[in-house]
């Protein structure tokens, strides 16, 4: 089953949609961010960020474990 061709399409599509869907648009977010504040694109990231940020770095850390897992 592993070494159909349906199996091996259908684990790009899901490393694809996982990257737009989870890495992607926390880059995205950082960039309009920058943008609305008016800053350089790394200031988005060093900038004050809100209260809820902690929680937010925690999602992103876990969504690049599963990222790693995903592609390895």
């Amino acid at each position: 089953m592993r070494h159909t061709t349906l199996y091996i399409v259908n684990g790009l599509l899901l490393a694809v949609s996982f990257s737009i869907a989870r890495i992607y648009i926390w880059f995205h977010l950082v960039h309009t961010y920058a943008v609305y504040r008016g800053l350089p694109f790394i200031s988005g990231f060093l900038a004050r960020c809100p209260p809820s940020a902690p929680a937010a770095h925690r999602l992103f850390i876990l969504n690049s474990i599963w990222f790693v897992k995903i592609y390895c």
